[in-house]
Parts: structure tokens; C-alpha cells; sequence
């Protein structure tokens, strides 16, 4: 028997690898087949293709990827055709899991789901009906998102926690004296397009703060192939350095985040440092997903999403002003109060997230049946 695991995203990717660690536990005979990145190769049975670094966000910027698109379908339906799959599990690929879906269907290939893609986020009634008609199971990692499906009429859904909470050990970082040095971490992101849009802005805001002495600004680059794009956007920028060759981890270092509008926004909340969010899609794209789609997101970091209110300050689109969000931060790490203040909304937030340490092996289960 073979199971195929499909993962977008390099979070999908680390997530997808823990999941198969979790089914070969269960079912040592099971052989697995990925595509993702270098987590799932490591550790399934059959390799198939990278897909979890050149993934783009936004309706435009997926245009370029129509090679990328047809290669990833036409290895599916190559792999499909010639073994025995028995169920394939994809796991968090926006913008194509529907195209995805089909080409499994086609091949008579149970189909099953970790992990949804924003259809929940966005109201996309349409979107999560067609992902629930051919979902044989939803394993959700957000309570509303399950609760979003089984609106829908879904009634193979299943919410374990949030794997997130498993890897992380809260540290809420005490905020240094006036004088004392205060590290600013910034993360543009974990795709080329999205660096290229926020990176430049990123680098004003750091200007703009290392006009005190008492603040250093690092970048990190989670996607090492992306980091060449990173140092070269950094030209003429030395208020700011890189620190993915440092052996000491930059989360421990940290006092505030400058974060895209990803998986990291969750990741730096339940650790308990205070950041603010960034994100922007091209004009075009934004055009289409709020005049053309009328799809409504009142907020795009996790932490407001998830609290249904601003509990980090997000910046979007045309918001993004470095000084604007540069006088935010200075406003938050200058004050004592302040910067307990957004800790404080932090700990809410970690509270509605409970580890489950069972997460991987309840959701192995599911997949296996």
C-alpha cells in the first residue's frame, strides 16, 4: 500500500514530515511517496519533486508558475498511473489543490486534506464545498476552520491542536533597559516574491531605527535557496545584517519581529515576542481578490485572525509606510508598559491554542483508515 503526500509550503513541508514519521510508526508496511521539500524527502519512501520553496502568493504571481504547475501534474499522474496509491493527503497548497484534486480523481485516488487553504479565512463558501466534496477527510489545525467546513455540511472533519504549540517553548523576552541593546529581527518571507515587495520597505524601517544606537536590525531568511535575493537587496543598506550564519538560534535574541504576513506571524506570537505584520499582494491580484472575488479579510496576520481582533498591529497593501511603522515600534519597545501590554495579548492568544502531543499519531490514524 502507498500513500501520497502533497505539501505547498515549507510549514506544510515540516508538518507533512511529522505526519509520515507518525503513519510509518503506526503502519511500518505503508510506503510513502512525497512531493515538498526537503522534510518529506528525508523521510519518505519515494521522493517525487520539490514544490515547497517556489510556491507564490497572490493570483498574479502564480501566472509564472504555469511550468511549475503542469510538471507538478503531470508527475501525479505519472507516479499515480503507475503504482498502487492508495490514498494521496495534501497538505496547505493554495492556489492549487482544486487542480491538484482532479488529476488524483482522475486516477481513482482517494483523496484526503491537512490542513485547508484559506477558503476558511476568507468566506469562500465555493472553495470549501468543492475542497469537502472530495475530501474524503479534513484534519483542520484551527478550531474555526473546522467549524467553517462542517458549517458547510462536512461531517468528516477532525481538529487535533495545532502543531505549532508542539515545537515552541514560550519565552515573552524581558524588554532591555533604555540603554541596553534591543534586537529587531526582520522576516520578509519565504517566497521570492514576496521578499522582492517587502524586503525594500523592511530595509527603510530599519533606517529609520538605527538612527538609535541602542537598536541592532537583523534580516533572517527562512528559504535558504532565496538568501542570494536577500544580500542583494541589502546593497547600500548597512543598518541592517543577516544572521543566518550565526549558531545562536535569532528567536532567542529577539525582542520585537517585523514580520510577513505567514505562518511566522503565529510562530513569533506564541513565543511571546511582539511584532507587527506586513503583507501586500501585487495591485493586480488585490484588485481581483477584493473588488472581482469580493472576498472579505478583515485582518491577514493568524493572531488577529484567529482573535477576531487587532491583537498585533498589521500593516497591508498601501498602509505600509516605514515611518509610520517605524514610530509603532519605537512606540512599543520604549515603553515598559507597552511592551508588557502586547506580551499580555500574546498569552490570550497561546491560551485559546492548547498543545495536544497526540496531534501527529490522532491524525495519522484518520488518514490511515
Amino acid at each position: 500500500m502507498s500513500i501520497l503526500v502533497i505539501a505547498g509550503e515549507m510549514s506544510s513541508d515540516h508538518y507533512g514530515a511529522e505526519l509520515v514519521k507518525a503513519i510509518k510508526k503506526k503502519s511500518p508496511n505503508t510506503r510513502i511517496a512525497a512531493i515538498g521539500g526537503a522534510k518529506l524527502q528525508g523521510v519518505a519512501d519515494d521522493f517525487l519533486m520539490e514544490t515547497a520553496y517556489s510556491h507564490a502568493v497572490g493570483i498574479t504571481e502564480n501566472w509564472g508558475k504555469k511550468d511549475k504547475k503542469k510538471q507538478l501534474l503531470d508527475t501525479i499522474h505519472k507516479f499515480g498511473k503507475g503504482r498502487f496509491v492508495r490514498k494521496a493527503i495534501i497538505i496547505d497548497y493554495p492556489h492549487m489543490n482544486l487542480a491538484i484534486a482532479e488529476t488524483l480523481q482522475a486516477l481513482n485516488i482517494s483523496i484526503s486534506t491537512l490542513i485547508t487553504p484559506n477558503f476558511w479565512i476568507w468566506n469562500d463558501k465555493r472553495g470549501g464545498r468543492k475542497l469537502a466534496s472530495y475530501s474524503n477527510e479534513i484534519v483542520t489545525i484551527f478550531e474555526s476552520e473546522r467549524k467553517f467546513y462542517e458549517g458547510l455540511g462536512a461531517t468528516n472533519c477532525h481538529y487535533f491542536g495545532h502543531p505549532l504549540t508542539l515545537d515552541l517553548t514560550p519565552k515573552y523576552p524581558k524588554l532591555p533597559s533604555k540603554h541596553e541593546q534591543k534586537v529587531i529581527i526582520f522576516n520578509p518571507g519565504t517566497r521570492e516574491t514576496e521578499i522582492k515587495r517587502l524586503f525594500p520597505q523592511m530595509c527603510k524601517i530599519a533606517k529609520r531605527l538605527s538612527t538609535d544606537q541602542s537598536i541592532k536590525c537583523w534580516v533572517v531568511c527562512p528559504n535558504t535557496r532565496l538568501r542570494p535575493i536577500v544580500e542583494d537587496l541589502m546593497k547600500n543598506h548597512d543598518d541592517i545584517i543577516a544572521v543566518w550564519d550565526s549558531e545562536t538560534p535569532w528567536e532567542s535574541r529577539a525582542h520585537f519581529v517585523v514580520n510577513f504576513a505567514g505562518t511566522a506571524t503565529l510562530r513569533t506570537a506564541l513565543l511571546g515576542i511582539p511584532q507587527v505584520i506586513m503583507g501586500a499582494l501585487s495591485p493586480i491580484s488585490y484588485l481581483i481578490v477584493t473588488y472581482l472575488l469580493r472576498f472579505k479579510f478583515p485582518f491577514i496576520g493568524l493572531p488577529n485572525i484567529i482573535m477576531g481582533s487587532e491583537v498585533v498591529p498589521e500593516y497591508r497593501q498601501n498602509d505600509i509606510c516605514p515611518k509610520k511603522i517605524a514610530n509603532k515600534i519605537l512606540s512599543i519597545i520604549s515603553s515598559e508598559d507597552d511592551y508588557k501590554a502586547a506580551q499580555s495579548q500574546l498569552k490570550t492568544l497561546s491560551d485559546t491554542l492548547p498543545a495536544n502531543p497526540d496531534l501527529y499519531d490522532q491524525a495519522a490514524t484518520v488518514f490511515l483508515r
